[in-house]
């Protein structure tokens, strides 16, 4: 069962299902998910990771904030550093596919 507030969002799903297997395949692309706070787009984004580790993807995520404005490419840095970073065994683990989405 999907979780609470990706109820009513199937055609969100589908949308985003497409898009992981598109990617999957190979063929790139941007997916866009905006809207106010509160209507889901957390819990959209955390089913959309987990489609992707089914399709054996990897995902990095980074979280932004205002410090980041100062910072030229601040969430780019965030979302490769621990992976440039970490040991061979360490980037083994962690560029392997998860369909956990924490």
């Amino acid at each position: 069962m999907p979780a609470p507030n990706v109820l009513e969002r199937s055609s969100e799903l589908d949308r985003l299902g497409v898009a992981v297997k598109a990617a999957a395949r190979g063929d790139g692309g941007v997916v866009l998910i905006q809207g106010s706070a509160g209507i889901g787009k957390t819990e959209l984004l955390r089913a959309t990771r987990t489609m992707a580790g089914d399709e054996g993807l990897v995902t990095l995520t980074a979280t932004g904030s205002e410090l980041d404005r100062d910072f030229p490419f601040g969430l780019v840095h965030q979302l490769f550093d621990a992976v440039l970073t970490a040991s061979d065994d360490e980037r083994r683990e962690r560029l392997r596919p998860t369909a956990e989405a924490a």
